[in-house]
């Protein structure tokens, strides 16, 4: 089977952070297809070649704007597409040429492809050109970037128009249901977004990692993700004072950057914190990071649900606080899967100091992750195993017979 695999951006490197969660899923797909993926290059994208194969998957990179250096939608410090779009002017009139681009390498290298997998609404929007004329059935999985950021009726346009939209978090599905109209006919199912837990079991250096950020024998906090608006790392770092005021064996970790961080390094100077909080910028042994970690902390504006950066942890056994937002509190149980804390720094500290002082509640948050992955289906030979199964469905033209969600 031949995929088609859409995606606005695709890591650099096997080691980039960004869009992290896309690569496992194109290359555990690789072991058993052929996997063209068509994505965009960066600002920063040094190379000519436009075309790689990387463990087995084809990428292909197109340029949307010139000179390269000018394009400002994807791979930037402001995050994704949608935190790029809100964040500057440029990147608004870039948005047309993007879409042309996209299409255009899209509508290619579809041709004499199976099955397109569409990452992201946009990138569904993209491949309609592909389902029209090539005949080609589009699956879209939405990682609410999209759903978030489009007018309703574009969001509802394109999903009508999709043969599968994999709604996977309690989130999306309510998401797809607040867009779409009681009589609009779509396929719905819910097959749960690979994790690349294999890199979490390689072997790092934790030695050497303390000793390069002078970390002893303190209590770890950390926060891994952007330092961007839409993942609110000032609410971690103002949490620091009223948890070291109680107790002091504590050190924060904050592994990430974006275009936040010389606020976030302001607000460390502000409340005089330094000496209890280290910045390691972005980071690819995260196994590492989280071997080092007694408490996992996710602020954020938005939905955590079953993100990534949750499962990670989970899978490391280490407790997880989630400061609330979106449907945070319909994915996980409060105290049994994690804790859920109020979006603001006093409640976070306060939970901060719940877990430091109560051991006991920290393992028994620790050994529910494992869990909780097991439950949820987030094992990717199922997932993978799963999806292969619902596109041989749809290159057969069953999609009618489909799980949908009730």
């Amino acid at each position: 089977m031949k995929i088609c695999f859409l995606s606005p951006s695709y890591p650099k490197t096997p080691d980039d952070p960004r869009v992290g969660f896309i690569q496992p899923y194109a290359e555990a797909l690789a072991k058993t297809n052929e996997v063209v993926v068509i994505t965009s290059t960066g600002p920063k994208t040094d190379t000519k070649n436009k075309f790689e194969i990387r463990n087995g998957v084809k990428i292909y990179r197109f340029d949307y704007f010139w000179p390269r250096r000018l394009q400002s939608l994807t791979h930037t410090d402001s995050g994704g597409m949608s935190e790029s779009y809100k964040d500057s002017f440029f990147a608004k009139l870039q948005v047309p040429f993007f879409i042309l681009s996209f299409s255009l390498n899209a509508f290619k290298h579809s041709k004499d492809c199976d099955v397109i997998d569409a990452q992201w609404l946009l990138s569904g929007l993209v491949a309609l050109p592909s389902k029209w004329i090539h005949k080609k059935p589009v699956y879209c999985m939405e990682r609410d970037g999209a759903i978030r950021s489009f007018p309703k009726w574009l969001s509802r346009f394109i999903i009508k128009r999709m043969d599968l939209v994999n709604a996977w978090t309690p989130y999306l599905e309510e998401k797809v249901k607040e867009v779409m109209k009681p009589n609009d006919k779509f396929n719905l199912i819910d097959i749960k977004a690979t994790i690349d837990f294999d890199r979490l079991e390689k072997k790092g250096d934790v030695k050497g990692f303390k000793s390069q950020f002078n970390l002893k024998d303190e209590k770890i906090i950390t926060f891994v993700g952007r330092l961007v608006d839409m993942k609110d790392p000032l609410t971690f770092v103002r949490s620091i004072p009223v948890v070291v005021k109680e107790f002091k064996n504590v050190k924060f970790l904050m592994v990430g950057d974006g275009n936040l961080r010389e606020n976030v390094l302001k607000e460390i100077k502000s409340l005089n914190v330094e000496n209890y909080i280290v910045l390691t910028g972005q980071r690819s042994d995260i196994g590492t990071v989280l071997d080092c970690t007694d408490i996992y902390v996710a602020t954020g504006k938005i939905n955590h649900c079953f993100n990534a950066s949750i499962m990670e942890p989970f899978y490391k056994k280490i407790p997880c606080i989630i400061t609330k937002a979106g449907y945070d509190e319909k994915g996980y149980r409060h105290l049994e899967d994690v804790y859920l804390s109020e979006n603001d720094h006093e409640s976070l500290a306060k939970a901060i100091l719940e877990l430091l002082r109560n051991e006991r509640l920290r393992r028994k948050l620790g050994d529910a992750g494992p869990k909780f992955l097991k439950e949820k289906g987030f094992y990717n030979e199922d997932i993978i195993m799963k999806t292969n199964e619902t596109f041989q469905k749809l290159i057969g033209k069953n999609n009618g017979n489909l799980n949908t969600i009730p």
